[in-house]
């Protein structure tokens, strides 16, 4: 009796509690991130499995442990309200996991917002265009850290090598799904 929606977040919420099978931490977030995709985009496009490359479990500035997820170009497809829901299915899992909310440095939002700049610029524009304050408040407001792999060959001249972060390339993935997705939905 449940529609997509809803299946996608009972479902991401079993694997990371272990229904389907024990998994260490990091495999069971992963897992459970591109089932409830896969579901949730009714299984057509590539976005669960070329889309989210890999999620992993880091750490904050004081400790404590959080859940980032990888971006790639190809989560276009799924459209903005499934990349948007891809982060909320992200936190369902977070808290299935018992891991904190990511805290982002100032150098890591900054950084963010420079590859949205230097993407608008040399890639292509978002459908929405978000202000640097709405970009900030938005990425202070994630409880899952989004980040990607570098999709196009542009870099960031001002905040480079920041921790953490590990391409000073554009990470077009996690911009569309920041901008188009997250903000532009909301």
């Amino acid at each position: 009796g449940m529609d997509r929606r809803e299946m996608s977040f009972k479902i991401a919420q079993e694997i990371s509690l272990g229904r389907f099978g024990v998994m260490e931490k990091e495999a069971a977030a992963d897992q459970a991130i591109r089932t409830a995709l896969a579901i949730m985009t009714e299984g057509v496009t590539i976005a669960p499995i070329k889309g989210i490359p890999e999620s992993k479990i880091k750490q904050n500035p004081d400790k404590t442990q959080f859940l980032s997820v990888y971006f790639a170009g190809p989560i276009r497809p799924a459209g903005g309200t499934a990349q948007a829901l891809t982060l909320v299915i992200a936190d369902v899992v977070r808290r299935a996991l018992n891991l904190d909310k990511w805290q982002p440095r100032d150098d890591s939002i900054n950084r963010f917002i420079e590859e949205v700049r230097v993407y608008e610029l040399n890639v292509r524009r978002f459908q929405y265009h978000v202000s640097d304050e709405d970009l900030e408040l938005a990425l202070k407001a994630l409880p899952v850290e989004p980040t990607g792999v570098s999709t196009d060959p542009y870099e960031a001249s001002n905040y480079r090598d920041v921790p953490g972060i590990e391409t000073n390339r554009v990470r077009g993935g996690a911009l569309i799904v920041v901008v188009d997705g997250v903000v532009g939905r909301s």
